[in-house]
């Protein structure tokens, strides 16, 4: 595989300044995302299953873990999957909070031992359980069903009115976060979206669609309510088992990521660290998340 030439390889340290801009993005990016998920989840299961700090505190233990698994040989951030929304959601209905967060850290289980049999006997049989034409399109219908959601924060909904101030941001965001993408030289390059999250936050001031109320009287500080590990979870069959199929999904999102970046960086990530530190990595990480849920 052929070095990407990036201005900053896996293994550099850019300065402190480079650094924190760098970290600011990687926070901005995944936040969107992130707290997305606990937001559509809660949305379609009708109740609140998942809160977003929690989401954000395992988001980054999960993280931690998938660096040391890999040992920061690979450049992944670890988020919330889309793919859980609507199993997730399902799982809650039948087996309540305990329910489905056992599934999520069954899914992790399975991601485990996924990545224990890779480790002694290679992955040649997964690629052909898992091929690229299977894993290219199931990422992209992750990706295309997430649309509405994305059309709707801009206002372009059926029988809702037209609000141009929203459109005219998203338009500003995606224009101005393309071109850096495409054009931009050196560092700038490589901070397309944390200049075009600055850029529509201004567009988004300068139209009025800031309300600084809000954060006026939010707390600075606020711990997560978490739930002590295995106090209180009871098991539901029937919620695992509609949970459970989803690990071949996100495997195969997995690998689709790690394909796509080893593209990027001009290394092989399924090789080196392997496919077997990364599963192992995620799946870890996966059953953490599930372990230190919320309290009811």
């Amino acid at each position: 595989m052929e070095n990407s030439k990036m201005v900053l390889d896996v293994n550099e340290k850019p300065q402190v300044a480079k650094w924190i801009i760098l970290a600011f993005q990687h926070v901005f990016a995944m936040f969107g995302a992130t707290i997305l998920v606990p937001i559509l989840v809660n949305s379609t299961a009708g109740e609140t299953v998942l809160t977003i700090p929690v989401a954000l505190v395992t988001s980054g233990i999960g993280t931690l873990i998938y660096i040391l698994c890999t040992k920061g040989k690979s450049p992944v951030y670890l988020g919330s999957s889309f793919a859980f929304i609507a199993p997730l959601a399902a799982a809650y209905v039948k087996g309540g909070l305990s329910g489905a967060m056992t599934g999520v850290m069954v899914v992790g289980l399975i991601y485990i031992i996924f990545a224990t049999i890779i480790r002694f006997t290679g992955k040649k049989w997964l690629d052909k359980i898992l091929p690229p034409v299977v894993i290219g399109p199931m990422i992209m219908i992750i990706g295309l069903g997430l649309a509405p959601s994305a059309i709707s924060q801009i206002g372009l909904t059926s029988g809702t009115e037209v609000e141009w101030k929203a459109i005219f941001v998203a338009v500003v965001t995606f224009l101005v976060t393309a071109i850096v993408a495409v054009r931009g030289k050196g560092f700038l390059k490589i901070i397309p979206f944390l200049v075009g999250i600055v850029t529509g936050y201004i567009a988004s001031v300068c139209v009025g669609l800031v309300d600084f109320a809000p954060v006026a009287e939010a707390a600075f500080f606020s711990m997560p309510q978490f739930a002590i590990p295995f106090l209180n979870y009871t098991p539901n069959f029937s919620a695992i088992l509609t949970i459970a199929p989803i690990a071949l999904v996100t495997m195969a999102e997995h690998i689709g990521d790690h394909t796509s970046l080893s593209n990027i960086i001009g290394k092989d990530l399924l090789k080196t660290p392997g496919l077997d530190k990364t599963l192992l990595g995620d799946g870890v990480a996966t059953f953490v998340a599930g372990l230190l849920r919320r309290t009811s």
